[in-house]
């Protein structure tokens, strides 16, 4: 059945193409559930259960808004109306529980594992709560190179788990794992015999391929010359990634992320452009305390409030806020307030503008040929961390306790009696390893690698910068601010090269460092403890260090003669102010 469906697809796609014909698709399936258990015969033991959900792929007669944008924005010809062909790929209620072989219950539906009050009717929890995906895809009709965008929304991701979940989980895991390396490891004898023989016949061939000279067949597509097109564009946007950790007391440590797109852009000349958007992030404390906490909030970026705000009725209905604000809304378009990461790739001649754009120049000149060029262009908020010694020993605790669950005899070897181990391996991996067929096999690979010819270089860009970095300083008897430690605006900079002619230019600058105290009884004067000296310099710490012939004759120090120099670094530290107050 399967067989025919993929002929009756492939003919009536080659029929749209040859004949200028519309496909119009209507697919609903229901999709399988994957069972896991430990135990095939007892029904008390735990199983993994995967529920697949439902998948639907249809044709579209209206075009999404997000998808009708793209085009437009791209269209060189206004006059000329884009045909365009949309469809919709959907996938809804994925999740992954862990139940009992022996209750059924994983087979309802989401909608009935609850009562009126929002309890759990069945004893199956989930540990990937129902989650669901729909990619608008919008493709141009009727042209050489079609052009593609995908526009995708995923409302939420959330996992719950707990140290009883955890275990019984590794339970499944380690026995299916054991099972199949036994199966694996009784394999790998036939395997390198095979291996040996087919290598043996591969030899020679190889030899020839050294001789050959390495070819770039992989020329881009240009339809004009010198026009550059966008031909395909991938974007997702999440709503909210978050995790929950809870104990049997009804504990927890929560993790979220809000507000993430990530989208790709591929062009007729070989580049392509990345980028990642990230806009809240959050971890909350809602673990047992002997000692009094005033704030729950361990690590936040920029939020709707302040942090203080949400500790006074101990109240951090932050995911509500935001919702207020719109953010979790299909029509939202994103948001940068945490991170916004860029990632460029391009190839060959279409690099050469970069370079003196980024005015790198002075690492390449006129004997190299640029073989490809990458960029990342980092830009990070602030981010704020409120460090209290009490906070710190719980998560050591909870640390230690997943330690020891993972480290259990229940999640080693079960079927440690019946798996060879890896020493009773080594004797028969050995002896193959020996065979003077095999080694000279593994001299020929390495000698059957063709050399670029001329100096090609690749080049790497990193400019990363950060808004500010605060550590605040709790006291563990009473949760008091104590001390806060701040960084301003500290920025990487490194450019490398790679190939025939190896250059590294790299910079740090630590930017804006200080320490003060928030206590309301201190002199102004003295609550800035350490920092810059006022009006000396913007920057506490600057490094930069170079590495490479060209890269270091362009490192000008005085009284230094770089000619001769291998490797250069030049550290500058501005004046410090320090504050010592004895009571």
């Amino acid at each position: 059945m399967s067989g025919k469906l993929a002929d009756a697809l492939a003919d009536a796609w080659k029929n749209k193409q040859e004949k200028k014909q519309n496909l119009k698709i209507d697919c609903s399936i229901h999709a399988p559930i994957i069972v896991i258990p430990e135990s095939c015969s007892s029904p008390e033991k735990p199983v993994l259960v995967l529920n697949m959900g439902h998948f639907h792929f249809k044709s579209r007669s209206r075009t999404d808004s997000q998808v009708d944008a793209w085009f437009k924005s791209r269209n060189n010809s206004p006059s000329e109306e884009i045909e365009i062909e949309t469809y919709s790929l959907g996938m809804e209620n994925l999740t992954v529980l862990v139940g009992t072989a022996g209750k059924c219950d994983w087979r309802e539906s989401y909608a009935d594992r609850q009562d009126n009050d929002g309890n759990n009717k069945i004893s199956s929890n989930a540990i990937i709560q129902p989650l669901s995906i729909v990619l608008n895809i919008g493709m141009e009709k009727d042209v050489i190179l079609p052009r593609t965008c995908v526009f995708g929304l995923l409302p939420s991701i959330s996992v719950q788990t707990s140290p009883q979940e955890i275990s019984r989980i590794l339970s499944v895991t380690t026995t299916w794992t054991s099972f199949l390396e036994q199966m694996t490891d009784e394999s790998k004898t036939y395997e390198l015999e095979a291996n040996v023989q087919y290598q043996e016949k591969t030899v020679a061939s190889k030899e020839e391929s050294i001789v050959k000279p390495l070819s770039f067949s992989d020329e881009p597509y240009s339809g004009e010359e010198n026009e550059v097109t966008e031909i395909l564009h991938v974007s997702v946007a999440l709503g909210r990634l978050s995790a929950v950790f809870a104990e049997e007391s009804g504990e927890s440590l929560e993790a979220h992320l809000v507000s993430v797109v990530a989208s790709m852009t591929s062009s007729t000349d070989t580049s392509s452009c990345s980028r990642l958007r990230m806009g809240w992030f959050w971890v909350l404390d809602k673990l047992h305390s002997d000692l009094p906490r005033r704030q729950r909030l361990l690590a936040h970026s920029l939020l709707p409030h302040s942090a203080a705000s949400y500790s006074i009725n101990d109240e951090y209905n932050i995911i509500g806020e935001l919702s207020q604000l719109g953010v979790f809304d299909s029509s939202y378009s994103g948001s940068s307030d945490l991170a916004d990461i860029t990632l460029t790739t391009s190839k060959g001649s279409a690099s050469d503008n970069s370079i003196i754009a980024r005015k790198i120049d002075h690492l390449i000149d006129g004997t190299n040929m640029l073989g490809s060029l990458t960029v990342i262009d980092a830009s990070f908020s602030s981010l704020f961390v409120n460090w209290n010694p009490e906070a710190i020993k719980n998560l050591m605790l909870l640390n230690s306790k997943l330690m020891g669950l993972i480290e259990t005899p229940n999640s080693k070897n079960v079927l440690a009696g019946s798996v060879p181990t890896k020493n009773q391996l080594a004797g028969k991996n050995s002896q193959k390893s020996l065979n003077p067929a095999f080694s000279l096999t593994k001299e020929s690979e390495s000698l059957a690698e063709p050399k670029k010819i001329g100096e090609v270089l690749s080049v790497t860009i990193i400019n990363a910068k950060l808004n500010k970095l605060e550590l605040n300083f709790h006291s563990a008897r009473d949760d008091l601010p104590l001390f806060v430690m701040a960084m301003f605006d500290p920025k990487i900079k490194m450019c490398s090269t790679k190939g025939d002619d190896e250059n590294l230019d790299a910079s740090i600058s630590l930017g804006n460092f200080g320490m003060e105290t928030p206590m309301a009884r201190a002199n102004e004067e003295y609550k800035n403890m350490i920092g810059l000296k006022p009006n000396e310099s913007a920057s506490l710490l600057t490094v930069r260090y170079t590495e490479g012939i060209k890269a270091v004759a362009s490192h000008a120090l005085p009284g230094v003669e770089t000619e001769n120099c291998v490797a250069c670094a030049h550290v500058e530290l501005s004046s410090m102010k320090v504050v010592f107050v004895q009571a």
